[in-house]
């Protein structure tokens, strides 16, 4: 078995390994040595288990970002309360790097290149939607409350990169 107690022995290959080290990420998403692991991992099969494979590659991939997602605007309201504008940069760069390591799927052998690049196309634009909306927000409060601290750090935040956002990456 590839998965036991979070420790992954060897990288995953057959469906039910997959099946095991999804439920893991799920229930750990912000195991990112786990996550870098798992780019090791291949799948091979007919393509209706391929499919089946994919569906729920999808499904855990949106159940991962989207914790993460609630766990960063939980954390950064807390920072915003305490007015910690340099913990909220160092938390968002945290992010960035944690929700790259949710694209370990673009290293899988065994799934065909249009899946990787649909999977990564769809996740990279509603990441990106998500993180424009997030800089126009803080930009709208800077500019209501004239704080130039947080103009400033909407700036920072806003050239921070994450793997949906970095050009040319397959």
């Amino acid at each position: 078995m590839a998965v036991q107690s979070g420790v992954l022995n060897r990288a995953p290959s057959t469906y039910q390994e997959w099946i095991d080290c999804f439920a893991y990420i799920r229930s750990h998403p912000n195991d990112r040595a786990y996550l870098a692991k798992l780019s090791d991992g291949s799948f091979y099969g007919d393509s209706q288990m391929l499919d089946m494979y994919l569906h729920r590659l999808d499904d855990t991939l949106r159940e991962m970002i989207s914790a993460r997602i609630t766990r960063f605007l939980a954390q950064i309201d807390e920072l915003f309360a305490e007015n910690d504008l340099d913990g909220v940069e160092v938390l968002s760069a945290r992010f960035c790097r944690d929700i790259s390591a949710c694209f370990f799927f673009r290293e899988l052998s065994g799934i065909p290149q249009k899946q990787k690049t649909e999977f990564a196309d769809g996740f990279s634009g509603q990441l990106q939607q998500f993180w424009s909306r997030l800089i126009r927000e803080m930009k709208l409060q800077a500019e209501e409350h004239r704080n130039d601290e947080l103009e400033e750090l909407a700036f920072r935040l806003s050239r921070l990169n994450g793997e949906w956002n970095r050009k040319g990456r397959q």
